[in-house]
């Protein structure tokens, strides 16, 4: 027993390690009946909801060669790079006073520097997601896009 303990939080740290990790340890928990985690706490649950409902979107503040290796379905790429030199896709300004925008990254880390940013930009409904991505994938927030060759 707890050399399958000590198995099963091999593939938790190896899902948080790296992208590629993340892949892996998918496919390892996958074959072990599930995802694992499956309730959502409320806050995940009310962003859930209402990204679902058009009222809110996921931001990904991850670089794009993290988001190449894996990202959210329902996620936008909006790398802490570029909001670090003031950029910002044209479709995320258009909504900044209309919806809420929830951030994202790998370990729950980079989505406060880019919160902050934001703010400065003008954006009032900013939220980071404390979470790591294996974390919110693990607790069935969003599917995982097919790997992109961009």
């Amino acid at each position: 027993r707890g050399r399958r303990k000590m198995r099963g939080a091999w593939w938790l740290v190896s899902v948080v390690a790296s992208s590629r990790g993340f892949q892996a340890g998918r496919v390892a928990v996958s074959r072990r009946g599930g995802r694992g985690l499956s309730m959502l706490p409320e806050h995940l649950e009310e962003a859930q909801q209402l990204i679902a409902a058009g009222e809110a979107r996921l931001l990904d503040v991850r670089e794009p060669n993290e988001w190449r290796d894996a990202h959210f379905k329902s996620a936008t790429l909006v790398p802490l790079s570029s909001l670090q030199r003031g950029e910002v896709p044209d479709d995320v300004l258009q909504e900044q006073g209309s919806m809420r925008f929830y951030l994202h990254c790998a370990g729950g880390i980079r989505v406060h520097p880019a919160r902050a940013i934001l703010e400065k930009m003008g954006f009032v409904d900013v939220v980071p997601l404390g979470e790591s991505m294996s974390e919110l994938y693990m607790r069935q927030f969003d599917e995982i896009a097919p790997p992109s060759t961009e």
